[in-house]
């Protein structure tokens, strides 16, 4: 029975430490962000945004 659960369990496991991790990390890029002055704010602040715009540019390019 055990063999059914653990695929759950592990399942469980990665999405926490990853939701901790992204917390951290988040937290820890705001404060920075917030703190930095202007030139590399915006070079943060475009690096942070890729993953938000490219995504759907590159399905949009697949189809």
């Amino acid at each position: 029975m055990s063999g059914f659960w653990f695929p759950i369990q592990l399942s469980i496991l990665v999405a926490a430490s990853a939701t901790v991790i992204t917390f951290i990390v988040g937290v820890y890029s705001a404060y920075k962000l917030r703190a930095s002055n202007k030139r590399s704010t915006n070079v943060l602040e475009t690096i942070f945004l890729l993953p938000l715009v490219l995504p759907p540019s590159v399905i949009g390019f697949y189809y």
